[in-house]
């Protein structure tokens, strides 16, 4: 099976913002960062004075720092792909789905990926995403199935190999 699709910058931006929602990296480093910077504010509110205002301070960060922090590292993230050299990755692709893998090529790039080495499928309205790990993968855009046949060969790729990998 072949698609043909050309990968935008969206596209990544998309994948990013799924690795920073849902991966466990992500997730272990906001824990972290909450727990840390809540005991610096509650540390600070100790040496001046305790009040009922500078606990409700302290709920406010604790409750508003994950959204927070999500969205500034999406912002972060989305900042930095565009200043990078993606010409390897974006443009024109063509994936060939076999039973032994994907084999994905740019213009200026070839590889292969065998379905064993992906751990964790994932998608939105607009992507498949499939990692290899908690925040590196390939990105498959639903508007490369463009017809029934591709479609119902993909959902036969789909079925046998990915289904099992499936996580929320």
């Amino acid at each position: 099976m072949e698609l043909k699709f050309n990968l935008e910058l969206k596209d990544l931006a998309d994948m990013q913002e799924d690795v920073v929602r849902k991966s466990k990296e992500h997730k272990k480093i906001k824990l972290i960062m909450t727990i840390i910077f809540s005991f610096l504010i509650f540390f600070t509110v100790l040496r001046a004075s305790f009040s009922l205002i500078s606990l409700a301070i302290i709920i406010l960060f604790v409750i508003t720092f994950p959204f927070a922090y999500i969205k500034l590292t999406i912002f972060s993230l989305k900042r930095n792909l565009k200043k990078q050299n993606l010409s390897m990755i974006l443009g024109n692709n063509v994936m060939i789905l076999s039973d032994e893998g994907i084999s994905r090529s740019t213009g200026k790039n070839t590889s292969f990926l065998k379905w064993d080495d992906i751990s964790i499928v994932r998608e939105d309205t607009e992507h498949y995403f499939l990692y290899m790990t908690d925040i590196q993968g390939i990105i498959i855009p639903k508007r490369a199935i463009s017809c029934e046949q591709l479609s119902q060969e993909f959902q036969h790729y789909y079925d046998t190999f990915l289904l099992p990998k499936l996580q929320a």
